[in-house]
This record gives C-alpha cells, structure tokens and sequence, in this order.
C-alpha cells in the first residue's frame, strides 16, 4: 500500500457510504493533496492516526460524517500546507481550540459549522491574515466576536449565523475589510446600529442580519453598493422610513425588511432596478430558504440562509423566532440566470408600520415571486398593475386599510398558489378569474363587504361599491328582519288554508250524513239544454224522493195512469203486497213496480206524502197543482184493485228501489238495472223486498 500511494496526489471518495476508521496504511500517502472524505458515515479518531500524517495535504474534506470528540485542529499541525479544513456537520463539542493559526500559514477557508461547539471565539483567530472564509454558524458560541477576527484583513465570507453572539458590529468593519462580500450574522444576540462604514464594501453581496436586537435607522449610503443583491434586516429593531435609495441598489433581488418599526410609505423606487440586474450575480451559493407557513403565528414570508454545511434534519428543528418551527425548507444553489436582465424576486415588508398606498410600480417587477406586505396600515386598492406579476407565486396584503375590489388582473398569474388579503376593507364580489376562488375562506375572511366562492354568494347587486362595516351590518339586520317577516306571512297563510281546508272537508261530511239519513230535496238548474241538478240544505222527511241518486231522468207519467195504477188511489191497492200494475209512459218505457215502504202508515196517506213531497221538473208531464190536490182528496178513498198500468202503488217511495241488490226482470220481459241507482245513500231501508213482474 505504501508503494502504491506515494505517488497519489488527490482521494475523492464522498458520497459514499463508508463507515467505521480511515485504514491506517494510508498515512503512507505522502504526496496526497486533496482527500475528501465527506458524505459518509466515518467515526473514529482516524484524523489523528491518520490524517495528520499527510504533511503534503492541502484541502481536507470531512463533512457530513459521524466524527466526535474536540475539534481536531491541533492534530493536523503537521500539515503545514492546509488551505482549506472542512469538519461541518460532524458531532464535535467542546471549545474552539485557541494557538492553531501559527501552524496553518496558507489556511484561506475554514469551515466548521453544525457542530456542536460551545465557548467564546478565541482572539487569536485573527492571526489566520490569509483567512478569506469563515463559517461557524450553527454552533452555541457565546459572547462577542473578538476585534482582530472583525479585521481579518482578507476576509471575504464572514458566517456565523445561529449562535448566541452578542456586542455591536464594528463601525470601521469595511474600512478594515474592504473585499468583504458576504455578511451572514443573522438569529444572534447582536445590538447597536448599522454601520455608515457598510457604503465602503462596494463588493458586498450577501447581508443579512436578521434575528437580533439591531436599532435606529438604515443607512442611506446602502445605495451605493450596486452589488448588494440580497438585504435581509428582518426581525429587529429598526425605526424610520425605508431609505428610497435602496431603490438604486440595481442588483437588489432579496429585500426582507419584516418585523421592525419602519414608518411611513413604501418607496416606488424599490422597482427601479427592474430590468438591470445582471445575470449570475450571486451564482453558486448555497442556500437555504425556510418558508413560514404558519400564517400569523409567525412574522415574516420566511427566512433564507446561507446553506454551505448545513444537514437539513437540524435545520428543520431551528427554532428561529418566538419558537417558530419552519414548515418547509427549500434548498439548493444560487443561480440566478435570466434570459434578459431580470427584478427582484423576493419582497417582505410584512409587520411594519408603513402607511399610504402601494406602488402601482411594483407590477413592472416581472420576476417577483414572493411579495409580503401584510400586517401594517396601508390604505387604497390593490393595483391593477399587479396583474402584471406574472411570476408571482406568495402574495401577502392581509391585516391592512385596503379597500375597493379586488381587481380582476390579480387572478391572471397563473404561479400564484399562497393569496392572502384577509383583514382589510374589501368589498365587492371575488374574481372567478384563475385561481382566485380556490383559496380557502380564510385568506378572504374579515372584509365586510367581500363576497362569492368560497365566502357566502353575494346577496346584492352593489356590491362592486365600497362598504363600509357599518353599512354590512345594517344589509345583514335587514336581510335578517325581511326572512322573518316572509317567514311569518307565509305560516298565516299556511294555516289559512288548513283552516279553510278542514272546513270545507267538515262540510262535505255533514252533507254526506244529511243525505244518509234522507234529507235534502232536488233543485233543478237549466244549463244550455241540458239539466242538472243540486243539492238544497233544506230538511224534508225522508219520504222524498232523492231524485240525484238516478243515473237516468225519470220516466214520464200521465195523471190516468197514476190513476189507474192506484186503482182510483183505493186502499187496497196500496196495501196489498202483491199487488201490481203497469203503466206505459208517453214515451213507450215502462216504469218498475216496487213493493210497499211500510206497514205501519196507511196506504193511501203514505202514497199521497210521497206524491205531495215530489216537486217534478218543468219537462215532467206529471199533473200540475190543481191536479195535485185531486190527488191529495182522491187517496182515502183509494182502492186495492190493481190497475192495467201496471205500475205498485207505493213506486214513489225513494227507499224502496234503493235496496234492490240485483237485477230484476222488469215488464213485458226487458231486464233492469241491478243494484242500487248511483248516488242514492246506502242507509236506505225498505220494509219489503217483494216485487211483481208484469204480466
């Protein structure tokens, strides 16, 4: 092994899944520069063993592994010729070893992030002069950074974000730094004020100083740093308005600005550099954005940080601000390469103070994707320009003054998927336009006068007008008054029917039992050559006839032939059970012959009561009045003798013929109708079912 490796100048096997020690023959390898073992699951104290007996090695690649115990600088002295040492995300605790610089002359990048080192950083740190890059972040480093670690003269990435740092930012830093281009302090202990000194580090790209304790106001020369491409200040202190000369920073994609005191209106110069940022600015680093999804729980769109050794499963458990867990972490490399010069893409102005209204100027920014606006006092519409935004995917104007509709061109976007414009003044119906009324109700709800899909259908027509809340409470007491009044209107009128419906089935079965027990008499009506009859209320005996129980009109008599079927109305004609008779009517029918009613009144009496109570049509050819009380004078002495008329003479009494079951065979052979005529009242007795057939 030790022939073999002599001659090896580089070992690239991370990205594997190694495990245990690093075999101890490869101390062997004396000609070896660059090993990189990252990305495995190596443990052990093979840095000892082994690496640091590799005095050719000038890049050293650890990250990713389970390596624990104390930082192992000191055991890597030997390798004299050190320019980059990577141990992130290891498990390495203890203090920063202090002294190592002397023994690292060339060291230029030093990255030992996601551990889990405690301690202040030692002073003597500040003697790596050719130190350009320094990651500490994610480690439990306390107390305030040393002077000479602030001037590092070659510094050009300062990280130490997510650590519990404290004191105040040197107001020389960039007087002493000149090249520095990445400033990442963010989620410390820091105080103070914004350095004046920030307008000498024209080369600045990457600030962020979220997450502290930072006060007063932003510097105005920030404008001058025509590189600065991402500003992160969120979370802090901060006072005053937002300086418009940020607006001339032309490389300015990142702008988070949430959770501090700003006043007054946002600057339409934030959009100014539309169109002149140029491609590539910030190309190739690594980041990672937390996006905050848990609505107004959280300040803040999110949170981006710089990602270069950072495991995703500790950075998911970072509690950043008021115990906030991210929701969502997105990850990856800075590549920002538009085909034509392109705009901001990422706007939080959220938790503020600002007033006034917003920049219809913001909807030429055609790459923003993210624009935070919520939670302060602004006033006005929504600008139709925003329809312009056609990248646009989280926008956020809720827990404002706006009023008016919301415009139509919001729902052009077609990227948009996080809309929120709740806890304002809106009014007027929801665009159905793209995917507007697919949001839930709560990006909507707490605007008075907002209405449609999905808050509750809109219940006037003018409601594109401003409302006020005043004015949707009195259309909803109204509304509510108006269902209550129809409500009760439309119960009296229910019952009204009821009533007048019970009444009317009361009165038919009062008429229905009259006509059962026989009372009742026949009216006859003249409609259009045709007769019909109707019932009158009058109560008669139940001797008459009921002359609506026949389907047919009644057979025509003449007074002869009652005469001589009575047998000149003799006594024995009418009580004789047997007896019978015939008479043929004008019209050649023969009227049926039907036995006595009863016994118990005398013959002539009953079949003069029922003559009597018998009222003929105008058509009947039955004798008038006059004869009539011929009749009435002629019974007493009526006789039995039957007649040749062939027709009994108790015929008229109604009940007789209505309980005739079957069919009888009626004179001169024709058979009768069987049963009891239609309509005539089932309770009809009669007192004798005999019959006589004509002879």
């Amino acid at each position: 092994m030790a022939d073999t490796c002599k001659s090896l100048l580089e070992l690239d096997l991370s990205g594997n899944q190694l495990t245990g020690g690093f075999p101890p023959d490869f101390s062997a390898c004396s000609s070896l520069r660059i090993l990189n073992l990252g990305r495995n699951q190596l443990s052990g104290d093979f840095v000892e063993q082994v690496v640091g007996k590799l005095i050719s090695l000038k890049e050293l690649r650890l990250a990713f592994n389970n390596l624990t115990g104390d930082v192992p600088l000191p055991d890597l002295t030997s390798s004299k010729f050190l320019e980059v040492i990577d141990l992130s995300s290891n498990g390495f605790t203890g203090s920063l070893p202090a002294g190592f610089c002397p023994s690292f002359p060339f060291l230029r990048k030093l990255q030992l992030a996601d551990n889990y080192i405690s301690g202040s950083i030692p002073a003597d740190l500040g003697n790596c002069t050719n130190l350009q890059s320094l990651d500490l972040s994610f480690n439990n480093l306390v107390g305030e950074v040393p002077l000479p670690v602030w001037s590092l003269p070659k510094l050009v990435d300062l990280v130490m974000w997510a650590n519990n740092l404290s004191g105040e930012i040197p107001g020389d830093l960039c007087s002493k730094n000149p090249a520095l281009e990445m400033l990442v302090l963010s989620f410390n202990n820091l105080s103070g004020k914004i350095p004046e000194s920030f307008t000498n580090c024209a080369d600045l790209i990457w600030v962020s100083l979220s997450g502290n304790h930072l006060t007063g106001e932003i510097p105005a020369g920030i404008g001058n740093l025509q590189k600065l491409a991402i500003l992160q200040l969120g979370i802090n202190s901060l006072s005053g308005n937002i300086p418009p000369e940020i607006g001339s920073c032309k490389n300015l994609i990142w702008l988070d600005l949430n959770s501090n005191q700003f006043t007054g209106e946002i600057p339409a110069s934030l959009a100014s550099q539309s169109g002149l940022i140029t491609p590539g600015i910030v190309s190739g680093k690594q980041f990672a954005f937390l996006r905050n999804e848990a609505g107004n729980i959280c300040p803040g769109a999110g949170t981006l940080f710089e990602f270069e050794g950072i495991r995703p499963e500790r950075l998911a458990s970072l509690p950043l601000v008021n115990s906030c867990p991210s929701t969502r972490i997105y990850t990856g490399t800075t590549v920002y390469s538009y085909q034509n010069n392109g705009s901001m893409i990422y706007l939080d102005l959220s938790y503020n103070q600002l007033t006034g209204q917003i920049p219809s100027a913001f909807g030429v920014m055609d790459f923003l994707q993210v624009l935070n606006l919520g939670h302060n006092s602004l006033t006005g519409r929504i600008p139709n320009s925003f329809g312009k935004m056609t990248l646009i995917g989280a926008l956020d104007l809720s827990y404002n003054h706006l009023t008016g509709p919301i415009p139509d061109s919001l729902g052009t976007p077609s990227f948009l998927s996080d809309l929120d414009v709740s806890n304002n003044n809106l009014s007027g119906p929801i665009p159905i336009t793209g995917q507007l009324t697919t949001f839930p109700a709560s990006r909507y709800e707490n605007n008075s006068g907002l209405c449609g899909i999905p808050l509750p259908p809109c219940g006037h027509s003018d409601h594109n007008s401003p409302n006020t809340n005043a004015d949707s409470r009195r259309r909803r007491i109204a509304g509510i008054g108006a269902s209550l009044l129809i409500g009760v209107v439309l119960s009296v009128i229910i019952l009204f029917l009821l009533a007048l419906a019970l009444f009317k089935i009361k009165k038919e079965r009062s008429k229905s039992e009259e006509l059962a027990n026989g009372g009742g008499y026949i009216e006859t009506v003249q409609t259009s050559g045709s007769t019909s009859s109707k019932l009158s209320e009058s109560e008669l005996p139940q001797l008459s006839i009921n002359i609506a129980a026949f389907e047919k009109p009644l057979r025509k008599l003449t007074f002869a032939c009652l005469v001589e079927a009575t047998g000149n109305f003799s006594s024995k004609a009418s009580s004789d059970p047997a007896g019978s008779a015939k008479c043929t009517a004008p019209d050649s029918r023969t009227a049926p012959s039907s036995p006595s009613r009863s016994s118990s009144t005398s013959p002539a009496r009953a079949t003069a009561n029922s003559w009597r109570r018998w009222r003929p049509s105008a058509k009947s050819n039955i004798a008038t009045s006059s004869h009539s009380s011929a009749i009435a004078r002629s019974a007493k002495s009526a006789s039995s003798s039957t007649n040749t008329c062939g027709l009994a003479a108790s015929t008229w009494s109604s009940t007789t013929a209505a309980r005739e079951p079957r069919a009888s065979t009626g004179p001169r052979g024709r058979r009768l109708p069987s049963g009891r005529p239609a309509g005539l009242p089932s309770s009809t007795t009669a007192a004798s079912r005999t019959s006589s057939t004509a002879t």
